[in-house]
């Protein structure tokens, strides 16, 4: 305990550090279109401005929170603050400390991988004069500030949570946070529409060759007419799934909560989480490569095959990457916000299906990625052609081999069909929703007259 203790002050100097430099960052960001650009532009410094300002007043009203948190008498315990009483005098105990900081962690870092690509896209946007160029750096500078947004409320409040003494003071430290922790919940998933959103102009604003006597305006615009779209549509179509995916999962879990009697389920939840987190952390990798590519990579115009072939197969990848990513942080944001683990079992019984899906995601990822890579010589080397088309095909033919192989040997094992259990926790809940709507109008009254349940330490209400 001694030795911890003498770390205290490296620990605070190194949060210190990482404030700093994600501040300096943000003014960086905010330079480029006045150091870098011509003509001059001004989107991300407006962004910066704004960023500041959110950021900035966001942290404030932590460090009052935590000034509040610091003076709770160290004789009160974490219990004292979550014990709840209803009306007919049954006291149910909703601790809260530990749940908000793994929701952060969940999002927290891999909000700051979308938020570097935000930062290169801008930093090296070439054609600053095109039209689509203000719209494409305000969706990327949105999407760099929320990220660094989220990661300093998730740094900040970590760092506060240390300086606190008791498990009381943590316990009314993260209470007190609710609206900050609402806004953190929409940020994590904000940055992403964000980065889509300026993906789906990435097409009109990105430099197609720079080979001299084809640099100019004029020329760039008809070969942006010609393979934007691929931007474009892998833009919509991950935004489309980020929304369904994001949508269905709520439900998922607002269904779950709304449980009178939750169904008996041995599903195993931190192993869905440690499955979900590996797929979206491998296909992440493929996703920051390719992302690159498309950013930066020239076409070959005497050869329009292979460039379509190498820009569409990268923005597939990309794609897969993207919703591989919201997927797994969304699926762990709501296993960690139900309260129960009787909840979480019956939770990951209903969304488990995404654990399939994501397998199979990653695994086409690898597919779509090799496939890019075979034509990345053509594209680039048009002499040496031959030389990824050989090492990648090899990939791609061995990697199938292989996978029809472990394919075949598992199918003889017996699986369990989750399916059916799940369709029959739907419909367990469907008719337990059925029957409280029956009674709406007994119910309705009830609550209106203050059948809610009240917190014995500062008398909030829940209903």
């Amino acid at each position: 305990i001694r030795f911890v203790r003498t770390l205290r002050a490296p620990a605070l100097l190194c949060s210190l550090l990482q404030f700093l430099s994600l501040n300096a960052f943000l003014v960086a960001f905010g330079l480029f279109g006045m150091a870098k650009m011509d003509p001059i532009r001004v989107e991300s410094f407006v962004v910066t401005v704004l960023g500041f300002v959110v950021i900035w007043s966001e942290l404030l009203i932590i460090r009052r929170k935590h000034q509040e948190a610091s003076e709770v008498p160290t004789t009160i315990e974490a219990i004292d603050l979550v014990c709840w009483v209803d009306q007919l005098g049954r006291t149910s105990f909703k601790q809260r400390f530990e749940k908000d900081l793994a929701q952060l962690q969940t999002a927290a870092p891999r909000s700051l991988m979308f938020g570097g690509f935000a930062y290169n896209a801008v930093s090296f946007l070439f054609r600053p004069e095109s039209v689509f160029a203000p719209t494409y750096i305000m969706g990327m500078g949105a999407c760099f500030a929320t990220a660094l947004y989220l990661t300093l409320v998730n740094s900040t409040i970590k760092m506060y949570v240390v300086q606190l003494e008791t498990p009381g003071q943590r316990e009314y430290f993260c209470r007190s946070l609710a609206g900050t922790l609402g806004r953190a919940r929409v940020a994590s998933v904000s940055h992403v529409v964000f980065f889509l959103g300026a993906f789906v102009v990435m097409g009109f604003i990105k430099k197609w060759t720079y080979v001299a006597e084809d640099g100019n305006e004029p020329t760039q615009i008809v070969y942006a007419e010609q393979y934007g779209f691929l931007q474009t549509v892998g833009g919509l179509v991950s935004l489309a799934a980020v929304v369904g995916i994001v949508t269905r999962l709520e439900k998922n879990a607002g269904m779950v909560r709304n449980l009178s009697v939750v169904p008996e389920s041995q599903f195993k939840w931190k192993e869905l989480l440690s499955d979900v987190d590996l797929f979206a952390d491998a296909t992440s990798f493929q996703a920051g490569n390719v992302f690159y590519e498309v950013l930066f990579s020239a076409i070959n115009t005497g050869d329009e095959m292979s460039t379509y072939a190498y820009f569409a197969f990268s923005v597939v990848t990309l794609v897969l990457g993207v919703i591989s990513i919201v997927a797994a942080t969304q699926i762990s944001y709501w296993v960690n916000e139900l309260p129960t683990q009787a909840h979480k079992s019956c939770f990951a019984l209903c969304s488990h299906s995404y654990q399939l899906v994501l397998s199979r995601m990653y695994s086409a990822s690898v597919f779509t990625w090799l496939i890019a890579v075979c034509f990345s010589s053509a594209v680039k080397y048009e002499n040496l052609w031959y030389m990824s088309l050989g090492w990648s095909g090899a990939a791609v033919v061995g990697l199938a081999v292989v996978m029809g192989y472990i394919s075949a040997a598992a199918a003889p094992l017996e699986m369990t069909d989750f399916s059916k259990k799940s369709q029959e926790v739907v419909i367990q809940w469907a008719a337990q929703r059925k029957k409280a709507l029956l009674s709406d109008k007994v119910l309705r009254p009830a609550v209106e007259a203050g059948d809610t349940s009240t917190c014995a330490c500062c008398g909030a209400r829940e209903f």
